[in-house]
């Protein structure tokens, strides 16, 4: 894949993100990016984000990207998932970030209950990587791994906060 430019426009709906899409190799792997997002030092409204995703639906994932929130930006490590019928979101700020910032994202699936496990890395110069926590995916899903980009536009200013992000790569490593 070469260099892949994702921009996330709103007004759309909640759930509609830019999103690039793959099914990864069987087994296990490590899929990994670079991608930069000019935040720069501005803090722009909404929770603007972009990196790697596992896929296995609109409310059943794992991301793993840089990001942002009327702080300082930083690398965070969600998931998504549908409890109860209800969509839920949580994630932890797991190191520092750049405008630039490298991802890896490691899969298996746990032999004992079939789930599919992320644990999340991150760089901040492609060499040096700092290994963080575990993101679970039911068993039986067959999640698909990719790039995406995205930033929730509620400016209250009526400003339009556009979130661009260039991948210069995903890769797959065994």
């Amino acid at each position: 894949m070469q260099t892949q430019t994702l921009t996330d426009q709103r007004p759309k709906p909640d759930d509609d993100a830019s999103v690039l899409l793959r099914d990864p190799p069987p087994g296990a792997w490590t899929a990994e990016t670079k991608v930069t997002v000019p935040f720069g030092d501005s803090l722009p409204y909404g929770w603007p984000m972009a990196g790697l995703i596992a896929y296995a639906g609109d409310d059943d994932w794992v991301l793993l990207g840089s990001a942002t929130r009327v702080d300082p930006r930083y690398a965070t490590f969600g998931k998504e998932l549908t409890y109860d019928s209800v969509a839920t979101y949580g994630h932890a700020a797991v190191g520092p970030s750049a405008d630039t910032l490298w991802l890896r994202l490691q899969h298996r699936v746990d032999p004992a209950n079939g789930e599919h496990e992320y644990r999340a890395a991150t760089s901040v110069d492609g060499e040096r990587w700092v290994w963080h926590g575990v993101r679970t995916l039911p068993p039986g899903s067959q999640p698909a791994v990719g790039l995406v980009a995205m930033d929730r536009d509620n400016d209250p200013t009526g400003a339009t906060n556009n979130l661009t992000a260039t991948f210069d790569y995903l890769r797959f490593l065994r």
